[in-house]
């Protein structure tokens, strides 16, 4: 069974955080479930849809019926707290290189769109009783146009909701909120308890056991390459730093030429393919990453610590430049 560290944590976070009662993962809906008034309701709501596929124009292109919609509705983690008649609905997505949601022609924001107003349907149909609902996308690291992009796209959301009288809230956790409101809330609160059932609180468990463990000696070599401490790996510095420079709407055409030229990437950064592939026509798939940095371009995985020294002087320099 796959297990998503990220909802392992926003489960935890439902539970000592948010002290929802009942929480879960992976929460989707069954046929067998009846709707009272669904026909009705369909009425309603294929009449709401039409309203959200004129505000969103394409964000529901593939889905024409209610039913069709709620078949692929699914959440990521669904929380509530009965004491206080509370739901959060909350999917998050954990990419290390920044969020990257971009797939079928959908913007990243769209795609986000497309998961909200889904939510937004399922909720107020199969919920009615409960007073507050919330709806919640969580990431921990988006970049800056993506996050612009999103925070405007919930504005719109949250004046579509309000028009048509929803009473639904709908929340953004990303970058330095979803550190804030839920990460660090969640280690404050786990350090109070005892229990370590939740995978997300056990691998805290451990990662704090390893940290407080003290050697004595210096730092060994194991197959010519050194042990870095406190370092991430020249694959994920690599990743984040390309990520960032793609998503930069004044990037230089002509460095991005460059960087899809193979004699450029091992003269600049000792790497022995393009640093960047357009489009998957002709490209190794073994030598890139499987996913897109942005759009159709392709960051090659051949990274090795010989890199290291020259990107930290490539991103210094960049980073300089923006300044």
């Amino acid at each position: 069974m796959k297990i998503e560290m990220g909802e392992s944590l926003i489960d935890s976070w439902l539970n000592h955080v948010k002290n929802c009662q009942l929480h879960q993962t992976n929460f989707k809906l069954t046929e067998n479930w009846e709707i009272p008034n669904r026909k009705e309701l369909g009425i309603e709501y294929q009449d709401l849809m039409e309203k959200a596929e004129h505000e969103f124009e394409g964000v529901f292109k593939s889905t024409k019926t209610l039913d069709e919609l709620l078949k692929y509705a699914e959440i990521d983690n669904m929380g509530v707290d009965f004491i206080n008649n509370k739901l959060y609905a909350v999917d998050i997505a954990f990419h290390e290189a920044g969020l990257n949601y971009t797939k079928n022609g959908y913007s990243t924001a769209m795609n986000i769109a497309k998961k909200f107003l889904r939510t937004i349907f399922l909720i107020k149909i199969y919920f009615p009783t409960i007073e507050e609902k919330s709806i919640i996308f969580a990431s921990p690291k988006v970049t800056p146009k993506p996050a612009k992009d999103l925070e405007d796209m919930v504005e719109k959301l949250k004046l579509f909701i309000t028009s048509n009288k929803l009473n639904i809230n709908i929340e953004l956790y990303i970058n330095e909120k979803f550190k804030k409101d839920i990460y660090d809330k969640l280690i404050d609160r786990s350090t109070k308890s005892n229990d370590t059932s939740e995978l997300f609180l056990r691998s805290m468990k451990l990662h704090e056991l390893c940290t407080n463990i003290t050697f004595k000696g210096k730092k060994k070599n194991i197959d010519n390459s050194t042990i870095l401490i406190d370092k991430p790996r020249v694959g994920v510095l690599a990743k984040d730093f390309f990520t960032e420079l793609l998503n930069d709407v004044k990037i230089d055409n002509d460095l991005l030429e460059l960087l899809q030229k193979k004699e450029y990437s091992k003269k600049e950064l000792d790497v022995n393919f393009p640093i960047i592939h357009k489009g998957i026509e002709n490209i190794d798939k073994k030598r890139y990453y499987s996913r897109p940095l942005i759009d159709d371009y392709y960051l090659t995985n051949d990274w090795y610590e010989k890199s290291r020294d020259k990107l930290e002087i490539m991103i210094e320099n960049f980073s300089a430049s923006v300044k």
